[in-house]
């Protein structure tokens, strides 16, 4: 899924950072302070998505954090994950859809 998801973030014009896990993702971030956005499952090996949400505000406090998840979003408060709708997308989906609300988010 993070090859699919860089080819098509590639084709969109970003530069794409992919972490295999949660520390990986920490310290890509502490190493790119310019990053502007996470793409994070709400379900990770080793740490949840919103653990991680909260880990990476601490090293870049202005960067937009988005969810997917095979998980429904009602689901995803018994799960602990805090996420406004505008910041998630249910997997599967369609790439228009993703790059849309992405988009949205980025505006906001």
């Amino acid at each position: 899924m993070r090859t699919l998801l860089e080819i098509y973030f590639s084709a969109w014009g970003w530069r794409v950072l992919l972490a295999a896990c949660g520390d990986e993702a920490l310290q890509l971030a502490a190493a790119h302070p310019e990053t502007r956005l996470l793409l994070l499952d709400v379900v990770m090996s080793g740490v949840s998505g919103q653990d991680l949400a909260d880990r990476s505000k601490t090293i870049l406090p202005n960067v937009r954090i988005f969810f997917c998840s095979g998980h429904p979003a009602s689901a995803l408060a018994g799960m602990g994950i805090d996420v406004a709708p505008e910041q998630f997308l249910q997997k599967p989906c369609r790439p228009a859809d993703l790059k849309q609300k992405v988009d949205a988010l980025l505006r906001l």
